[in-house]
């Protein structure tokens, strides 16, 4: 669940942490063997910048922050949320007409 939290917390327009939260458990519900390879693509990455030090000072922190941005906004197009999104946001964009 922590993979998709604080990319949540980011997109959502008011941002709060149970709803952040219940999004994010809705997600490691919805696609539990995704999130199982990102989660274990993450330890590897945290197992390597243990093994050598200098990647965590310099590219570790932010690549597990990458990685956790790309996930969320893949599983988000993967279940067609971000295109529901576009289309409420279009329809509220648009005039609607006046008799």
């Amino acid at each position: 669940m922590q993979v998709y939290l604080f990319p949540m917390l980011v997109i959502q327009l008011e941002p709060k942490i149970p709803w952040a939260l219940r999004n994010a458990a809705m997600l490691v519900l919805a696609q539990p063997i995704f999130t199982l390879a990102v989660a274990l693509e993450l330890a590897a990455l945290v197992v390597a910048c243990t093994i050598f030090v200098l990647p965590i000072l310099s590219i570790g922190v932010s690549a597990m922050a990458l990685l956790s941005c790309v996930a969320l906004n893949d599983r988000l197009t993967a279940l067609r949320i971000r295109k529901r999104q576009k289309a409420e946001q279009a329809g509220a964009e648009s005039p609607e007409p006046q008799d």
